[in-house]
């Protein structure tokens, strides 16, 4: 805490903090133009978010489990449970992306198509019935 700066502006530089230590860190792709130093980087990152993982999330909640009494011995299990299925929800929205994409993509497309229509259609049914502020919009000779 920062004594005498409101809470607002802590927390926003906070924020400006770790964003420029994100952006510095991944500046390091360009400063860094070698194969095999941008190999290791790519393997150090992922174990650099599991350790935070772990740290900030796994003990916590393993020892709230163990405080608890509920499990006794095996208070790491719902936890160890939980881990597991998050990494099993990353692996098949892995898998899915190509495809959910591709689904995306194409309803974008269609919803673009169907306003298009729509709004080509209540256009001429407008103009057919002898509006002239949207007559004068579409090509005179169209209704002529």
């Amino acid at each position: 805490m920062i004594a005498g700066v409101s809470p607002v502006l802590q927390a926003l530089l906070g924020t400006l903090f770790t964003w420029g230590l994100t952006a510095a860190g991944a500046a390091l792709v360009f400063v860094f133009s070698s194969g095999q130093v941008r190999r290791s980087l790519l393997l150090f990152c992922p174990q650099v978010m599991l350790a935070a993982s772990y740290w900030s999330l796994l003990a916590p909640a393993i020892e709230m489990a163990e405080d608890s009494g509920k499990y006794g011995d095996f208070a790491f299990v719902p936890v160890a449970v939980g881990f597991a299925l998050g990494a099993l929800f990353v692996y098949i929205a892995d898998l899915m992306m190509p495809v959910l994409v591709s689904i995306v993509i194409y309803l974008l497309f269609l919803i673009i198509f169907v306003i298009f229509f729509l709004i080509t259609w209540v256009w001429c049914d407008i103009a057919e019935n002898d509006e002239p502020y949207i007559k004068n919009l579409i090509v005179p000779s169209a209704f002529s």
